[in-house]
């Protein structure tokens, strides 16, 4: 009987960690957005090319780099997340105007497959610093942006085709360009400690407030 009363305890302190209150927007805005917009930068570069290899389409073959560089993740010494996040998301720029200038399909399904093997570097280590810096409500806003996102980019690339083109060409270079600078932002080292102290401000219960000072330790 005390145990049923403790969980039902715990379950409404919990509900009032879901508050927009609870959202650091001034300290960690840019940790919020940071898997966002990587998972958004990932996706508008899911170009069909029309070439084939090992009786693959592109879009297939992009897929494998993209796992393989996410996977590489779970391999690195965690204090070396933030500058491999930097360093993937700089590579990642630094390839968008070769799809754009090469003509050669093959050439261009080169540096695809290589954008998304660091996309996938990004992804991984975005993940970390996401799930680790910031507390339950500010990692449901980012994901709750993430969604709408999609719900949003749909409906525009469908009504209007020539947004549609201009996003998947020029325009991507800035938004890279605008990603890189997030990142940099999001792994600064002050920020670790700031999303882990949210944690545990952001609830009464000793279990947040120890996975809080752990969690000040991973980054």
């Amino acid at each position: 009987m005390f145990l049923l009363r403790s969980t039902i305890a715990n379950f409404f302190k919990l509900r009032d960690e879901l508050t927009l209150r609870n959202i650091h927007w001034r300290k960690l805005w840019s940790v919020i957005l940071v898997l966002p917009l990587t998972v958004i930068v990932s996706a508008l570069r899911h170009i069909d090319i029309q070439v084939q290899a090992l009786g693959m389409e592109s879009y297939e073959l992009m897929l494998f780099p993209q796992g393989l560089g996410c996977l590489a993740v779970a391999f690195l010494p965690k204090r070396s997340i933030r500058i491999t996040l930097r360093i993937a998301a700089v590579c990642s720029l630094a390839l968008v105007p070769f799809q754009l200038l090469l003509t050669g399909d093959t050439a261009r399904l080169a540096s695809f497959l290589a954008f998304h093997f660091f996309s996938g570097v990004c992804t991984g280590t975005a993940h970390y610093i996401f799930i680790f810096k910031l507390n339950n409500i500010e990692r449901l806003f980012g994901l709750s942006l993430l969604i709408f996102y999609y719900g949003l980019l749909y409906t525009v690339f469908r009504s209007f085709p020539v947004i549609q083109f201009a996003i998947e060409t020029w325009v991507i270079v800035f938004l890279v360009a605008a990603y890189v600078a997030v990142v940099f932002l999001a792994t600064r080292k002050g920020a670790a400690s700031n999303g882990a102290a949210s944690n545990g401000a952001a609830s009464n219960g000793a279990v947040n407030s120890g996975a809080a000072s752990s969690a000040r330790c991973l980054i």
